[in-house]
């Protein structure tokens, strides 16, 4: 795609393509500039599998560390976008309210996102959540599922951490991906996909 740019007079002008930014000043005096602009592709997230390893990951409770491949019970990873925000909200309170429902079921809850530690005590207290937040702050628990890519939002194409969960079986494998969650509804539905597993055990 061609950009054309025409000013007179004493101006300045940018040009914004994803991140770069290009300045231009014009001093008094008509001019035109044209740039080739190509876009960067985005790669799309590729979330792990159903049947596949989950990458092993560590979380704090009550002051001790725990790690993923120790759990003898199942373990729902959820990914989201970002902390307080309304779905994000929405979706962690739905957990909270279940807390029981999904203890006697014998499920643990982590949630994962890119903000930091302290964003997640902040969200953990307005919210009294009962779960550990992991601070993936480098993307590298989100790249490792394969959450994290292209995301189209109000018209606009950007990298961000998809909202997308991982139930894991004791053992560390991947019981079921949830690519298309509906924040309200998330925790029940986990209830009763654990339900489903155990009958059929």
């Amino acid at each position: 795609m061609k950009l054309e740019l025409r000013g007179i007079g004493t101006s300045l002008f940018y040009v914004q393509a994803g991140n770069e930014r290009d300045f231009f000043y014009i001093y008094n005096c008509h001019i035109i500039v044209q740039l080739e602009y190509y876009p960067s592709i985005m790669p799309k997230p590729e979330p792990l599998a159903s049947g596949q390893l989950a990458p092993v990951f560590s979380f704090e409770i009550d002051g001790v560390i725990q790690k993923s491949d120790q759990l003898d019970a199942y373990c729902l990873l959820y990914f989201y976008p970002k902390d307080d925000t309304p779905g994000c909200t929405t979706e962690a309170c739905a957990f909270r309210d279940n807390r029981e429902p999904l203890q006697e079921a014998g499920i643990l809850v982590v949630g994962a996102s890119k903000d930091s530690e302290a964003s997640h005590e902040k969200f953990r207290a307005k919210h009294a959540l009962p779960f550990p937040l992991i601070a993936d702050t480098g993307l590298s628990l989100a790249r490792a599922f394969g959450v994290f890519g292209e995301k189209k939002f109000m018209g606009r194409t950007f990298d961000g951490v998809h909202r997308i969960s991982f139930l894991i079986a004791p053992g560390g494998t991947i019981a079921k991906t949830y690519h298309k969650v509906k924040p309200a509804d998330h925790a029940a539905e986990v209830l009763r996909d654990v339900a489903a597993l155990k009958q059929s055990t």
